[in-house]
């Protein structure tokens, strides 16, 4: 699975255009067990990289992984100084956005990214929901499709992530 993963990654990356990944190969699935290893390997990436803007899932995604690595980040973000936002955003569970940006450009992109992790979406048209989720969310702020996302503080996003995951 690890190298499968690997290559969903390469072929997302080489759709999307960005010019460098980093894969902690954590295992897939049980990445709740290594939030805190994971937070330090992401506070040293923060300090080494100084990024303007971190982004994650939003802590209350449907899926282990995804609020593992929320938390993780957050966690991480506050623990290197980080003081920059971040940005969460939406992958299995619909959240209340504060902020969308236009991507009306670029959702045939978003779709042939989508599509690289079908092993994971096989017995659903994932693409289609996010893209009907992005095109309501458009719809709002008048732009053909918008991606959402909820911007914070490194505390306040940490705070919200302690809040959600003690629901569960």
């Amino acid at each position: 699975m690890k190298a499968a993963r690997q290559r969903e990654a390469m072929r997302a990356q080489n759709i999307l255009g960005y010019n460098e990944q980093l894969l902690l190969d954590f295992p897939d699935g049980l990445l709740t067990a290594h939030e805190p290893t994971i937070a330090e390997r992401l506070q040293a990436l923060i300090e080494a990289q100084q990024p303007d803007t971190i982004f994650c899932p939003f802590p209350a995604d449907g899926h282990g992984d995804h609020q593992a690595t929320a938390l993780a980040t957050g966690h991480a973000a506050v623990a290197a100084g980080f003081d920059g936002p971040v940005l969460a955003y939406e992958v299995w569970t619909p959240m209340w956005p504060n902020a969308c940006v236009d991507i009306s450009a670029l959702a045939t992109l978003k779709r042939q990214a989508i599509e690289v992790y079908a092993p994971q979406v096989q017995n659903r048209d994932y693409a289609a929901a996010a893209l009907g989720l992005n095109r309501y969310r458009g719809m709002r702020h008048s732009v053909d499709m918008a991606e959402a996302f909820f911007a914070t503080s490194p505390k306040d996003f940490v705070r919200l992530s302690a809040a959600l995951n003690s629901l569960n």
